[in-house]
């Protein structure tokens, strides 16, 4: 395509001609951009006025004006002939001009049939353009994609409903079968009453058979084993009594008759609904399952959905509480990953402040300024200033891992490291390229490195190269 110098070139020729001045006076063209029309021998007005029109064109053909397409193309072919002949024939510059103006001013295209019309003076004769909209060619691809869309967000729903048909059929006809079997509603009644006292001490009121049931495992649970969940959407709900049906209860029965079996299954589907804490029975025993038991414990206690910063407040309190505060620190330092705090509690309100302070207030007082200084001022609208004790061990700290020289390293994760580099511009706050490994070469804060180590948490050893 032209580029803006040589389309600055065709528009100092075609402005100039008195031929081109016929209707459209090129003052009135240049204050349509906010020029001073008086001034064309103005390079800098003059090229502030190209450089738009030029722009101009450039959006309406990446928004699909055919017309403005060509009138680019028309200007690299004029640039090339003034190369070879030095020169501009008048009669092909003229309706050119006229034609960008169409385009620029009227949003008109070059001639056509049928809908609104505009007309130009063209030298001693007329030229009529077609009224074209240069974005209707984008809105109906939007409308197609629109109705694209919707049409599979539309079968997507409907396999969802017929999935959810067909399983609630299952769990009804499951039902039907072992309707009268007579026993406990659950797995264990001993473990059931343990963990509703776990519970109960966490804070929840009026604790129930319908607050907390346990599992035989993990099993329907979570990702990577999570011990723990609360049942705070229907989906959810179906997952967990279809593991029931499906695999606990099978084993539980398995060579015997199930009315024989002291264990009323359809009471304990009943048990799983909205709000329900759902426990793998190991985690009763294990201080990692009493720390998943206590984060559902909050929304339990919250009554809060997502993961935000009050269902976060509440499982520091109680972890803290029940399971002391060197496990807590552990807990919020270890398993509870800084990106993931600053992703969620600290991020998704409701009481990201809350949780803000009782952070604060938990962690080392310098790990927690590089790790969470930007969400805290950003979640409680204050400066968090270190003490001067902590103040020395930062800069300490920063001289220890101060930027090493070429052929050193520098070993940290990626937001301990950025505050070594405080000017660092936005584009540069990554290691790129995204998912590199040990040996790779990459950039970060403006300089080269070499991954010498990466660990599972994320943890950088970088040897400097540039």
């Amino acid at each position: 395509m032209i580029q803006i110098t040589e389309f600055r070139a065709v528009m100092n020729f075609a402005l100039r001609r008195s031929h081109a001045f016929s209707s459209i006076s090129g003052r009135d063209f240049l204050a349509r951009f906010q020029t001073n029309g008086d001034q064309l021998t103005d390079e800098s007005a003059f090229n502030a006025f190209s450089d738009q029109v030029y722009y101009a064109l450039v959006g309406y053909q990446f928004q699909g004006g055919f017309y403005s397409a060509n009138l680019l193309q028309g200007a690299q072919e004029f640039f090339a002939q003034r190369v070879q002949t030095d020169a501009y024939d008048d009669d092909v510059i003229s309706p050119w001009f006229h034609g960008v103006a169409a385009v620029i001013l009227d949003r008109g295209e070059k001639k056509g049939e049928g809908g609104p019309t505009i007309i130009h003076q063209v030298g001693d004769g007329q030229e009529q353009y077609l009224v074209v909209d240069p974005f209707e060619e984008t809105r109906r691809l939007q409308e197609q994609e629109a109705l694209a869309k919707k049409q599979l967000a539309d079968a997507r729903r409907r396999e969802r409903d017929e999935a959810k048909k067909k399983r609630d059929g299952n769990e009804a006809a499951f039902r039907q079968e072992r309707k009268g079997c007579k026993g406990y509603p659950g797995y264990d009644e001993t473990l059931d009453a343990r963990a509703m006292s776990i519970l109960s001490t966490a804070g929840a009121n009026n604790v129930t058979l319908d607050d907390i049931v346990v599992m035989p495992d993990a099993t329907g649970l979570g990702v990577g084993g999570n011990p723990a969940i609360a049942l705070m959407l229907p989906e959810t709900i179906d997952t967990i009594r279809d593991v029931v049906m499906s695999t606990h209860y099978p084993k539980l029965v398995e060579g015997k008759n199930p009315h024989e079996v002291n264990i009323d299954v359809n009471g304990w589907l009943d048990r799983l609904k909205i709000g329900t804490i759902v426990i793998a029975a190991s985690a009763l025993d294990d201080d990692f399952g009493l720390g998943v038991m206590y984060h559902e414990a909050g929304h339990k206690v919250t009554g809060e959905k997502g993961e935000c910063g009050m269902v976060f407040a509440c499982e520091l309190t109680l972890i803290e509480r029940h399971l002391g505060r060197p496990f807590a620190v552990d807990w919020f330092t270890r398993v509870r990953q800084p990106g993931y705090l600053r992703q969620h509690g600290l991020s998704t309100q409701p009481g990201c402040d809350v949780f803000a302070e009782k952070l604060r207030k938990l962690l080392p007082e310098v790990h927690f300024y590089k790790e969470f200084k930007q969400v805290y001022e950003a979640a409680t609208g204050k400066d968090l200033v270190l003490s001067e004790e902590a103040q020395q061990k930062f800069a300490e700290e920063r001289a220890a891992l101060a930027l090493p020289e070429v052929g050193k390293t520098v070993t940290g994760k990626v937001p301990a490291l950025l505050s070594f580099f405080p000017k660092c511009e936005k584009s540069q706050q990554s290691i790129k390229p995204a998912g590199s490994k040990k040996g790779d070469q990459v950039t970060f804060a403006g300089y080269t490195w070499l991954v010498e180590n990466k660990t599972p948490s994320g943890e950088y050893t970088l040897k400097r190269l540039t």
